[in-house]
């Protein structure tokens, strides 16, 4: 008989504190209300950056258009072409993987949270591809208006680029050398 009355208490107790919890409290509609706020405010933030990011789209574009006008295209033949591509390649690089441009890197990452433009910011210094397009646009900018200066600093770029590709070339060959021993 007692193990009986325990059993029906502990089962009352649990039922009991079942109803208690699913009872509807004053907490919902305020947790409701925060949710929707929450919402609104993510809402505000998209459209925000969608606008900025409209804005950088037509400056690159704007910026692309004047570059345009200035460049002889006669004047770029193949090796040109290549020269100007290392030197795109080497900038990307520059920006979005070398250690030298870490803290700029990390600034922005820190950054980002506060305002729209640096997380754009920070967005474009991080993508390979964004980065890509603007390295593009500097490049072409060095070419069109910098004279000799700009083709140093396109040449020192491009010459980077080619060691860079040797060095990753170097490993591989080390790397398949060091699997050939091991068999």
């Amino acid at each position: 008989m007692e193990n009986f009355r325990s059993s029906y208490i502990i089962i009352y107790r649990h039922t009991h504190l079942k109803k208690f919890l699913s009872t509807p409290t004053k907490e919902k509609p305020k947790k409701e209300k925060l949710k929707k706020l929450r919402e609104k405010i993510k809402l505000m933030k998209y459209k925000k950056d969608t606008l900025i990011k409209i804005i950088i789209t037509i400056a690159f574009l704007v910026l692309t258009l004047i570059v345009s006008f200035d460049i002889n295209w006669y004047q770029i033949d193949l090796f040109v072409l290549t020269i100007l591509t290392l030197a795109v390649f080497r900038l990307t690089r520059l920006l979005t993987n070398d250690i030298i441009t870490q803290s700029i890197r990390d600034y922005f990452q820190r950054k980002k949270e506060k305002s729209v433009l640096l997380d754009n910011i920070s967005t474009l210094i991080n993508c390979l591809w964004c980065s890509g397009m603007w390295s593009t646009l500097v490049i072409m900018y060095l070419f069109a208006y910098f004279g000799k200066f700009g083709e140093v600093l396109i040449l020192i770029l491009a010459i980077t680029a080619v060691a860079s590709y040797l060095h990753v070339i170097s490993n591989i060959l080390v790397r398949i050398s060091e699997e050939k021993k091991q068999d």
